[in-house]
C-alpha cells in the first residue's frame, strides 16, 4: 500500500441526504487525476452509536485515495438524549448508497462498484445495510468491517456487565432486550446471513484483546458466513484491542495499515480493483 498523499481530491460537506430536517453530510476523498469513475468505499464511523463523525475517516480516506479508490466518509443519526437512532442510522447509510447511484457519476464514482467499510458501531450498520439490500438488485459489492457488532443481544449481555449504566445497545434501540427481543434480532446482521446473500464478499478484522466488542462477535459472524458459503476472509490482530483501524496510519507495520492492505488485496481478488478494466 502506497503512503503517497499527493494528487488527492477532497470535497467536504457534501449533502447526501436529510434527517430530522437537517442535511446529512459526507466528505469525499478521491484520486485527483482519475480518468474513469473509481470504485468507492462508503466509510461508516464508530462511536457506540452515540458519538463520532465522518471526520474520523480522513486518514483512511486519504490512504484509499492514494491507492486509486474513492472514499465517501458519512455522518449518520446518533442516539442522544434518550432518543434511539435505529432504524434511522441504517436509513442514513442507505441514503449514502442512493446518493452515489444518483450523483456519483458527476463526482467520478462508479456506482456499480460500491464497498461498505465500517468500524465498531459502523461495522454493525455497514453489515446490516449490506445484508438487507434488495436481493434482485444489490448495490453493495463487498463488505469490509473491523471489530463490528453483529449480534445485538450478545453485545447487550456484555454491556450489562461492563457498562451497567448507559448500555449502548439500549441507546441505539431505545429498549432493553427484556422488553423486546424481536428488535434485537431484526437489527442484528447475524440474523440476515443466508444462502441467498452468499454472493456478497466479506472481509473481517478484529483484535483478540478487544474488551469493547469481544472477538466472539466476529467469530460467530465468520462462522455463519462460512456455513452459508460466503467468500469470507479475516484479519486477526492477536495483540490488539479496539480502536486500532485509524491509529498509526503513517506506519506501514501498524494494524490499521496491514488491515487495509489485506482488504484491498482481497477486493482485487474478487474483481474490485480501483478502476474497472477497459472494454
Amino acid at each position: 500500500m502506497s503512503a503517497a498523499q499527493n494528487d488527492i481530491r477532497v470535497e467536504k460537506k457534501l449533502a447526501f441526504g436529510e434527517a430530522d430536517g437537517k442535511p446529512l453530510l459526507a466528505d469525499l476523498y478521491a484520486p485527483a487525476d482519475a480518468q474513469r469513475p473509481c470504485a468507492v468505499f462508503v466509510f461508516v464511523h464508530g462511536g457506540g452509536w452515540i458519538a463520532g463523525s465522518r471526520a474520523s475517516g480522513e486518514g483512511i480516506g486519504r490512504l484509499l485515495a492514494a491507492e486509486g479508490y474513492a472514499c465517501l466518509c458519512i455522518d449518520y443519526r446518533l442516539a442522544r438524549n434518550g432518543a434511539p437512532s435505529y432504524p434511522g442510522a441504517l436509513e442514513d447509510v442507505r441514503a449514502a448508497l442512493d446518493f452515489i447511484g444518483r450523483d456519483g457519476a458527476s463526482l467520478g464514482l462508479d456506482a456499480s462498484r460500491i464497498m461498505l467499510l465500517g468500524a465498531s458501531a459502523g461495522g454493525h450498520l455497514s453489515a446490516l445495510a449490506a445484508l438487507t439490500e434488495p436481493l434482485e438488485a444489490p448495490r453493495v459489492r463487498a463488505l469490509v468491517t473491523v471489530y463490528g457488532v453483529f449480534d445485538l443481544k450478545t453485545q447487550w449481555d456484555h454491556e450489562i456487565v461492563v457498562r451497567p449504566k448507559g448500555n449502548l445497545v439500549e441507546a441505539l434501540l431505545g429498549r432493553s432486550a427484556l422488553e423486546d427481543r424481536r428488535i434485537y434480532f431484526e437489527a442484528s446482521p447475524l440474523s440476515h446471513v443466508s444462502l441467498q446473500r452468499r454472493k456478497l464478499p466479506v472481509f473481517l478484522g478484529y483484535g483478540l484483546q478487544d474488551e469493547v466488542t469481544p472477538h466472539a462477535q466476529s467469530e460467530a459472524f465468520l462462522l455463519a458466513l462460512s456455513q452459508c458459503n460466503f467468500f469470507v476472509r479475516k484479519y486477526v490482530a492477536a495483540d490488539a484491542g479496539h480502536f486500532w483501524l485509524g491509529e498509526g496510519l503513517d506506519d506501514a507495520t501498524s494494524h490499521g495499515r496491514r488491515f487495509l492492505r489485506a482488504a484491498l488485496a482481497f477486493l482485487r481478488g474478487v474483481g474490485l480493483q480501483a478502476k474497472a478494466p477497459e472494454g
